[in-house]
């Protein structure tokens, strides 16, 4: 019978080889995520977005032309009883009108379930892809054009570029 002396105790090695393996797993994925481009929020004071608001986000200047993925979102509570959020998103670059995009974004579907995700603050999106010519200023005018004025319980609303 052979004998190893440097052998680690059985109970030892199978107590480490999980928070080993969990700790390479997550070394890995967040190594291989790509930060986003652009990530802002912006709170809305008493929980409420007036028609006349108008949200500006201004975003960094790109080097060298590049197509992202814009996504608006949302963070409202589940009190929020409108089944959709009309808005026009305003592109400048360098302070000129760009373009409008009028965006909807839905909040429940048909049978009336809660399309976003969270709880209790839930928040939907809406995307479209953005081009960003190399060195141009680019800023986001976002307003909302639902009948119901102001729009409650409406908490934040973002803008993610990747």
């Amino acid at each position: 019978m052979t004998h190893r002396h440097n052998a680690i105790p059985f109970p030892l090695h199978t107590s480490l080889f999980f928070p080993l393996t969990l700790l390479i797993v997550l070394t890995f994925l967040t190594a291989c995520q790509n930060p986003p481009y652009h990530a802002e929020y912006r709170d809305l004071p008493h929980h409420q977005w007036d028609s006349r608001d108008t949200l500006a986000f201004t975003l960094p200047t790109p080097a060298s032309d590049t197509t992202l993925t814009l996504t608006l979102a949302l963070r409202t509570t589940n009190a929020i009883t409108t089944r959709a959020i009309t808005t026009r998103l305003h592109i400048q670059r360098d302070g000129r009108p760009l373009s409008t995009i009028p965006l909807t974004i839905p909040l429940y579907d048909d049978q009336q379930h809660p399309l976003g995700t969270g709880f209790p603050i839930i928040e939907n999106h809406a995307t479209l892809p953005l081009t960003l010519q190399a060195n141009h200023r680019y800023t986001l005018l976002l307003t909302h054009h639902t009948r119901l004025n102001p729009l409650p319980h409406i908490h934040s609303i973002g803008v993610l570029l990747e």
